[in-house]
């Protein structure tokens, strides 16, 4: 099933929620290699096929802070079919005008981490993100902490504001440790969204799981993103279990390696030669019919 609308990306300040532009897409993913520590990547435009389901993205960052093509900032759009900037969807327009103005500020997040890979109950979490400033002059922002149940953002909790000024060419890394409240959840999700002049430029996110009597200690149920695999295993017989590993990172990738799937028949052992991949990283097609 091929792209069949365009949309603001979740998780991102640099192009504003709108109404989807409808139409077939086809063209390239606006993927990318981040490598080692070199670059983050950020989803633009994301591609929905017609029962809204996240398809790949259609517009993309990438801000190369190390490695060969350090300093330098990427966007990227994938669609070939189509002109997306021809003022038929106004918001792809001015998104064009907000992505310029952020790539000349030159002033991002990276690095949003935490001292430990989870967390029980009421421990403090120690949260730090560094702000890049590849500008010509010198950035006074404020970095916006918070945490929340991973995917209720209702009540979010443990607010923190931290301001910095970060001299051109500069980074700083800012820390703020918090002790956050109970939430029902096995999972915290930590937020970061970079401020200047009032305005929220940037945002980035990660999830942490929180151990609990039930689960404490293990890693967050991990769930597919596609269908695919349930109809293969429907017609196979097969019933696809729930699995644990890491959450998706800020770029919105699963984590590698590929999540091991328990596969079921009733009478057999469970299986594990079954394995899955992010549905993101091939989830944009070239056409509408593959």
């Amino acid at each position: 099933m091929g792209v069949a609308s365009l949309a603001p990306a979740v998780d991102q300040h640099i192009v504003p929620e709108a109404a989807p532009m409808t139409g077939e897409c086809s063209g390239w993913a606006a993927s990318g290699v981040q490598g080692s520590d070199n670059a983050r990547w950020v989803e633009l435009v994301s591609g929905r096929d017609r029962f809204g389901r996240h398809r790949g993205s259609a517009g993309s960052l990438m801000l190369n802070y190390g490695g060969y093509y350090a300093g330098s900032l990427w966007a990227y759009f994938g669609v070939e079919n189509r002109d997306l900037f021809d003022g038929s969807a106004p918001w792809l327009d001015q998104a064009l005008v907000d992505v310029a103005r952020f790539i000349c500020r030159g002033t991002y997040l990276r690095n949003l981490t935490t001292d430990l890979p989870s967390y029980k109950p009421g421990e403090i979490i120690k949260r730090s993100v560094v702000v890049e400033n590849l500008g010509p002059k010198a950035v006074e922002c404020t970095v916006r902490f918070a945490v929340c149940a991973d995917g209720d953002r209702t009540k979010p909790a443990a607010h923190a504001q931290v301001s910095v000024t970060v001299e051109p060419g500069a980074s700083t890394t800012v820390e703020s440790p918090c002790r956050p409240v109970e939430l029902d959840s096995d999972v915290y999700e930590i937020l970061a969204d970079l401020i200047i002049d009032g305005k929220p430029v940037d945002r980035m996110r990660r999830s942490k799981p929180c151990g609990t009597r039930k689960n404490a200690g293990l890693p967050p149920p991990a769930q597919l993103y596609t269908s695919r695999w349930n109809r293969v295993a429907r017609r196979a017989g097969l019933r696809l279990a729930r699995t644990r590993s890491l959450p998706p990172d800020s770029a919105g990738w699963w984590a590698a390696p590929p999540i091991p799937i328990h596969a079921t028949r009733a009478g057999v052992s469970p299986s594990w030669n079954a394995r899955a991949s992010s549905s993101r990283a091939t989830c944009w097609p070239r056409s509408a019919g593959n």
